[in-house]
């Protein structure tokens, strides 16, 4: 006990070596030691170490960056990199990237990288430089947007959708039907070059309103156009057959009635359209005009028979108002 503490145990140890040492070297300077007590303190050499030391390699030096300047004034950092590692002669870089281009990939921008041996390097640079990254992971050519053609139109079935319509009959696609002929052999065509009849009156007897030979006639009505059925003319007899068609304004563009003189390409006759300056230059003196009973009124044979129409007046500028061919009522 000291002044009431305990002496801690670490304390009276460090006395006790003090006493054993004192002890050891002789409490006199002048003796002699008997005796030298010596302690052998291994050296750091001698000591097994307990675990083997490791030292930690020291890193590489990094790789020397890629210029930062780009070789085209305003170009991106990206662009300024990619064209830097060309510079530098970066081949491993660009046999990698050059096998994933296509010939249509490539820009046609002249030595981007100024090594005109180095087709790859100038490739990845140009691709580069319109924003195509190299795909690391899976180095498959990109491919290309492509815009695809429009489908080519299919063509228009020539034995449909067009007629003419002339003196002797009907020319409908490659088709020529001539008076005479059936009108449910023609119907077919004739609906498919102008659309469906708008009214048909069925088989009428002939005294009851129709002055031609025969026991009966038929009008079948299109849009702008009217033909006649009848059982008896010069074209048929003993059975119904178209005889007569007659055009007016309303007709559509898809049909038209055609003069033909010899052997010169037919004339259009287009009701509300032709005036009587166009038929005297296109037919001169096959045609012929009258002002009587009936009103303005002109006639024309062709190489194929007779029109007949009524004219809005004879002056020059004076406009076909319909066109007849074949044998109607009342002739």
């Amino acid at each position: 006990m000291m002044n009431g503490t305990t002496v801690p145990t670490r304390v009276l140890a460090l006395i006790f070596a003090l006493l054993v040492l004192a002890g050891a070297c002789g409490s006199d300077g002048d003796e002699e030691p008997s005796s030298v007590a010596t302690v052998d303190v291994p050296s750091i050499a001698e000591t097994a170490p307990t675990a083997d030391a490791t030292v930690p390699e020291a890193p590489e030096p990094p790789d020397e960056a890629a210029p930062a300047e780009p070789f085209l004034a305003g170009v991106s950092a990206e662009i300024g990199e990619a064209l830097g590692y060309c510079a530098q002669g970066a081949r491993d870089w660009c046999a990698f990237v050059g096998p994933q281009l296509t010939n249509d990939q490539l820009v046609e921008i002249e030595d981007l990288c100024g090594l005109g041996d180095d087709e790859a390097c100038s490739a990845a640079a140009n691709l580069s430089a319109v924003g195509w990254v190299a795909q690391f992971d899976a180095p498959e050519p990109v491919a290309t947007p492509t815009t695809e053609e429009p489908p080519a139109e299919e063509p228009a079935d020539d034995g449909f959708g067009t007629g003419e319509l002339l003196s002797s009959g009907f020319l409908i696609g490659a088709d020529y039907y001539p008076f005479g002929t059936t009108y449910e052999e023609l119907a077919a065509a004739l609906d498919a070059a102008i659309g469906a009849p708008i009214s048909d009156t069925g088989s009428i007897p002939i005294d009851a309103g129709c002055p031609a030979p025969g026991t009966a006639y038929r009008i079948v009505e299109y849009t702008g156009l009217s033909l006649t059925i009848l059982d008896e003319s010069p074209y048929a007899s003993g059975f119904a057959h178209v005889a007569a068609w007659t055009a007016f304004a309303e007709l559509p563009s898809t049909i038209a009635p055609y003069a033909v003189l010899g052997d010169a390409p037919g004339q259009p006759i287009v009701p509300s359209a032709t005036t009587v300056f166009d038929l005297e230059v296109q037919f001169g003196d096959q045609v012929e005009f009258f002002d009587d009973e009936f009103g303005p009124t002109y006639a024309l044979e062709d190489s194929g028979g007779r029109f007949f129409g009524f004219l809005d007046g004879l002056a020059d500028e004076d406009l076909v108002q319909s066109v007849l061919a074949g044998q109607g009522c009342g002739e």
